[in-house]
């Protein structure tokens, strides 16, 4: 199962930070959110990025190290 995730850009967010948070690069974040393409500095409080997708996670659902919920 697949889930996609996406994150609202908050005062002080890069897409640097957002990418490192969600363990995936600048370069995946600008492929699935064009709008940055242009100029990936400039990014305002309140857009939506999305995140790749997680394979098998479960939206809102932790888990321990081994993958357990």
């Amino acid at each position: 199962m697949a889930s996609r995730k996406s994150h609202t850009v908050v005062g002080g967010d890069t897409l640097w930070a957002i990418a490192r948070a969600n363990n995936t690069t600048v370069e995946k974040l600008i492929e699935l959110n064009p709008k940055f393409k242009n100029n990936p500095n400039l990014i305002r409080v309140g857009q939506t990025v999305t995140l790749p997708t997680v394979k098998g996670a479960s939206a809102g659902w932790a888990t321990d190290f081994f993958g357990n919920a």
